[in-house]
């Protein structure tokens, strides 16, 4: 797709695919530009190297598989500090914020800690196949799409890795693409704007079934500004949207969809990757085309190799395979299913699995009646316990918002120990879990605290502090670090 002198933008010609196929398909007829460093990662059948999407897909298994289903930020911060992921963009930079000053996930993915980067496609092109890892349990794929997204990015890409993961866990429990497309957006929250992108992309198919490049092209005039984005290419929501697209004009058709979201442009190889890896679940290793298989898979002979010599950027540095097998790989991803299933519910024999299979859930989004505190007055929120005068305790705004909400900090000053304020929640139901999802900082020396829980106690907490400008964090219900 060109856009000339504000033209409209119009997908490629079927005769590209071949050339956006590639080695991959088994197409040696383009042979691409070979004086771009790692133009082509295919180093013969089934030798297959780095690139900059699924080498963290690969090694997102490995942090599973050593640290389990119940992964925290800051072993998924060890892992990348201890193997140097290298990565383009936001996971560029979130590399170097865990690095120096040392912050953990999900600050590294903010635009108020330093990442310019934060609007980016990296959340969801690297976090996708976290839902391999969750069969059939598409909350708690998009859970881990959540956590492990946010070491890159925030904004729209978080909730697009939680869409495209729910689907990849979805895709083992259902038949039919239109169904795994449709459940799985219960997790995009119904206010947002990948919502209203999804919702558009329903439009198009019920009006045209069968002209899939007017519904990109439609689509496309749809795209909105994101602050400081500087490459069209990897704006999320179009994105996401090409790959709904293809999904439903695809028509459960592996290669039909691989066309689809090749040619329509913009990040057209995540996209389609991403479409093919859902259908290739659904359809398994016989549905999937077998001149794909050969080149790949070769039989059980295909590798990946960790990317040290060819000068295309992403590889893994210190502490890595040089290489893993596909048969490696694939076990290495049944074994962290296996652990999700178990901890999940569900159960193991010799010959089967037992899922507990989940029904995607719309979160339930608990609105606080008043922003005062965010604006910089206390008015609405109460003191916790006595202090010696609550006159010290300030509420301050801080100008860098974030779609637009306030970030606020609380203040003391020298006569206050501690300040302790709640916010009263109402509309919560007995027996049912909430999340809540708060960022927290605090000053050099100081510690901050989010409790949660019924007013009067017993609380459960999550606690950071800052120390030499490094960031811990300790896990809702633990003991301070």
């Amino acid at each position: 797709m060109t856009n000339v002198d504000g033209a409209p933008r119009f997908p490629l010609p079927d005769s590209w695919f071949d050339l956006c196929n590639g080695p991959y398909a088994g197409n040696y007829t383009y042979g691409g530009n070979p004086t771009y460093p790692g133009y082509n990662r295919l180093f013969g059948t089934g030798r297959i190297g780095s690139d900059d999407d699924y080498h963290i897909d690969f090694f997102n298994q490995h942090i599973l598989d050593i640290h389990g289903p119940y992964v925290s930020y800051q072993d998924i911060k060890d892992e990348w500090t201890e193997h140097y992921p290298h990565d383009r963009g936001a996971g560029f930079v979130g590399m170097a914020l865990m690095k120096n000053p040392g912050l953990l996930p999900p600050f590294t993915g903010l635009r108020k800690f330093g990442n310019k980067y934060y609007w980016c496609t990296e959340p969801y092109i690297e976090n996708d196949t976290l839902g391999m890892a969750a069969p059939g349990m598409p909350n708690t794929a998009a859970s881990l799409a959540e956590k492990f997204g946010s070491v890159t990015g925030d904004f729209d890409g978080i909730i697009w890795a939680k869409f495209l993961a729910a689907m990849y866990s979805l895709a083992y429990v259902e038949t039919d693409i239109v169904d795994v497309v449709d459940k799985a957006s219960e997790v995009i929250p119904r206010n947002s704007w990948p919502y209203s992108v999804y919702q558009k992309c329903k439009e198009l198919y019920q009006q045209d079934t069968d002209d899939w490049r007017w519904a990109v092209t439609e689509l496309e005039k749809i795209k909105r500004n994101v602050h400081e984005s500087d490459n069209v290419q990897t704006l999320t929501d179009v994105n996401n949207g090409f790959t709904i697209l293809a999904l439903l004009y695809g028509e459960n058709d592996y290669l039909e969809t691989c066309k689809i979201a090749s040619l329509a442009g913009y990040d057209g190889d995540c996209n389609a990757a991403t479409a093919t890896g859902i259908l290739g679940i659904m359809k398994g290793m016989s549905g999937t085309p077998q001149k794909v298989k050969d080149v790949i898979y070769a039989n059980g002979y295909g590798v990946y190799v960790n990317d040290l010599e060819t000068g295309f950027d992403p590889y893994i540095k210190l502490n890595y395979p040089r290489e893993q097998t596909l048969d490696d790989l694939a076990r290495l991803y049944q074994r962290n299913a296996e652990d999700q299933i178990i901890a999940n519910g569900g159960s193991i024999d010799s010959e089967n699995y037992y899922i507990n299979v989940q029904t995607v859930v719309q979160p339930e989004v608990v609105e606080i009646s008043n922003y005062d505190f965010e604006k910089g007055s206390l008015a609405g929120w109460s003191k916790w316990t006595t202090v010696p005068d609550t006159t010290h305790i300030t509420a301050e705004n801080n100008p860098n918002a974030h779609s637009g909400e306030w970030n606020g900090k609380v203040v003391t000053d020298e006569t206050v120990n501690e300040g302790k304020l709640y916010v009263q929640l109402s509309g919560l139901e007995v027996g049912a879990r909430y999340r809540v999802k708060a960022y927290l900082m605090c000053a050099n020396g100081k510690q901050a605290r989010l409790y949660a829980e019924n007013y009067g106690g017993p609380y459960i907490y999550t606690s950071i502090y800052l120390y030499f400008n490094q960031f811990k964090s300790g896990l809702l219900g633990g003991e301070d670090p």
